[in-house]
């Protein structure tokens, strides 16, 4: 991988696959970003992805995660009570929760931050086009858990 500052992502694509890597050069109004794959080989080559391939950018703190792991729905106790909580609902049934701070559907996308300050998702930028439904949750409340 190059020197420049990267940042750890899982990209989930459209087409249900996944891309671990590092991530260095996203622009929100770019179509294309720069991709260095997670994995054994320092010195592997740079994967350049269409943005519009893309379901969503999931910025990560750790590749494994735990699939164990409930995240915590009880939305409040944060600093974060001007931002506006909303909820996703993907293309593929997934569904998403966070606070968002400036969404326009018009836009290419949106940064949404995790309720649970503990996901192992640090910020997501969830891209329009793979969205079928976002609603408001209020303050105070129980964002509904998936049932998985």
């Amino acid at each position: 991988m190059n020197e420049q500052p990267a940042e750890k992502v899982v990209l989930h694509f459209s087409k249900q696959h996944l891309l671990k890597g590092y991530l260095a050069d996203f622009n929100s109004t770019a179509p294309l970003l720069t991709v260095y794959p997670a994995g054994p080989d320092p010195a592997a080559a740079p994967v350049p992805v269409n943005v519009h391939d893309l379901k969503a950018i999931f910025y990560v703190r750790s590749f494994e995660g735990n699939p164990d792991y409930r995240e915590e729905t009880l939305v409040g106790g944060r600093e974060w009570a001007a931002l506006r909580i909303m909820k996703v609902r993907f293309r593929d049934g997934e569904t998403l929760a966070g606070y968002v701070s400036d969404y326009d559907p018009e836009a290419l996308g949106f940064w949404l931050s995790p309720i649970d300050p503990n996901s192992n998702n640090a910020r997501v930028f969830v891209l329009n086009a793979s969205v079928v439904d976002v609603w408001e949750v209020p303050h105070r409340s129980a964002v509904p858990r998936d049932k998985r």
